[in-house]
């Protein structure tokens, strides 16, 4: 998976953390409710978690993080555009500081007005000439540079934080669809420029709510590794990876149809991509669970790392098996994870389905 790809905020990209946003509009206004100064430094606290977000056991692997800070000038989606601007080893469980102000004379430099790539997503920004940046978060292993998942959340390590710097005041407004077809709303006011924490939280009906932070004191990197008893697959074609247990094995002949199994625990677990005329998770959902040989015992949204939406069903197989099929949409994309077994496997194996299915991670 390309770093290009891979931008690590949890809810942009779907890069925002919420994905590729469309029809979002920046207004200029005034409202009560903005902050009146802008961040001046980070304090964080990096915290290591495993596949599924369990916790790495102390002493199993080296928990230390590189953490690198990249630009999207011009848009608060798409791909990084510069070189890192920042790139420090951070270790877990450990304060640290990012002081902005000696990265904001850079970061300035690189702002700039609506991009094409901001533009076509459908953002509006007034008045036209505001110049502003996204400040993407990208974790690698060191030395190896393997890509991690990581992104900012509040202290409360629940919430998406997005960091975003602009050169002038501004409002935000928006109701757009992201990748998932869930509905975005963005309502922020920035009283003065620098930088600003946007917060990414849930809304009723399945919604996203994207607002201006309050003050924060602190801030969680929250970065997923896998655990030694997992191993890492990524489809570098369709820009996913996922964790799996160490003693099961892959077959990847078929890019667009990837196996995981284990003839021993009697499990399978497929994971399906392909180009689809769909556009929301609901309709690409609903077409492939019109097959006659299985009954739906349960439908569910499922939250899934970069802050994607699907659809998790749990199905009865006529004959005596039973299977989780997880449905999500990406850039025209169909993925759809299928793990399966005999009825009589399926509490043992619905544990490690689970790990391997929360693991699934999508490109930004």
């Amino acid at each position: 998976m390309s770093r290009g790809y891979v931008i690590l905020n949890n809810w942009l990209s779907s890069t925002l953390c919420i994905g590729a946003l469309v029809g979002t509009s920046l207004a200029c206004a005034q409202t009560t409710e903005a902050p009146d100064r802008s961040l001046h430094s980070i304090e964080m606290t990096l915290r290591v978690v495993g596949g599924g977000s369990s916790p790495v056991l102390p002493g199993s692997r080296a928990t230390s993080i590189l953490l690198e800070l990249q630009l999207v000038p011009g848009s608060i989606v798409g791909r990084p555009a510069t070189a890192p601007i920042l790139s420090r080893v951070v270790n877990d469980g450990k304060a640290d500081v990012i002081e902005l102000e000696l990265l904001a004379s850079e970061i300035a430099r690189f702002a700039s007005a609506l991009s094409a790539e901001g533009a076509t997503s459908g953002l509006q920004v007034h008045p036209s000439d505001t110049k502003f940046a996204r400040i993407g978060t990208f974790a690698y292993e060191p030395g190896t540079r393997k890509t991690l998942s990581a992104g900012f959340k509040n202290p409360g390590g629940v919430d998406d934080l997005v960091l975003v710097y602009f050169d002038r005041p501004c409002e935000l407004r928006g109701a757009s669809k992201d990748r998932a077809g869930r509905t975005v709303e963005i309502e922020a006011t920035i009283r003065v420029p620098g930088f600003h924490w946007l917060l990414v939280s849930a809304a009723p009906a399945g919604a996203r709510r994207v607002a201006l932070a309050p003050p924060i004191s602190g801030v969680v990197l929250l970065v997923e590794r896998a655990s030694p008893a997992e191993r890492v697959y990524a489809n570098a074609v369709y820009r996913w990876s996922i964790t799996y247990p160490s003693s099961w094995t892959v077959d990847s002949g078929n890019l667009g149809f990837v196996k995981i199994s284990s003839s021993v625990d009697q499990a399978l677990c497929g994971i399906h991509s392909r180009e689809v005329p769909f556009r929301t998770v609901d309709e690409y959902t609903d077409a492939l669970e019109r097959a006659t040989d299985r009954v739906v015992l349960a439908r569910r949204q499922i939250s899934l790392p970069n802050d994607v939406i699907g659809n998790d069903v749990l199905t009865r197989i006529l004959g005596g098996g039973k299977s989780r099929r997880i449905y999500t949409l990406s850039d025209g994309r169909g993925f759809a994870i299928d793990c399966e077994t005999y009825d009589k496997d399926w509490d043992r194996l619905e544990p490690f389905y689970d790990r391997i299915i929360r693991s699934f991670t999508l490109g930004k």
